[in-house]
């Protein structure tokens, strides 16, 4: 997830954690395929708003979410843990 990372940065947003599970469920029928991909991105710093912002930085920008989601259906669910005030 570097380009949340480098979303993160660019946009001076403080990153302190980011945990992505993924999950794949094949097809009964072609089963050499993907019927979906699950990503779920927790990340703790952001808001839930800037988080969501990253995430879609990452899918117009990384070229392998590109070729994943021409083959698939890839379903995203993204958490933010907001910064407390000091």
């Amino acid at each position: 997830m570097q380009w949340i990372e480098k979303l993160a940065r660019e946009d001076a947003v403080r990153l302190s954690f980011v945990q992505v599970d993924i999950e794949g469920t094949r097809s009964k029928a072609v089963p050499n395929r993907f019927q979906h991909v699950d990503l779920h991105i927790e990340l703790d710093g952001p808001t839930q708003d800037e988080a969501e912002r990253f995430v879609d930085g990452f899918r117009a920008r990384c070229p392998l979410y590109a070729t994943l989601a021409s083959a698939t259906e890839v379903r995203f669910e993204v958490v933010a843990r907001e910064r407390q005030p000091a």
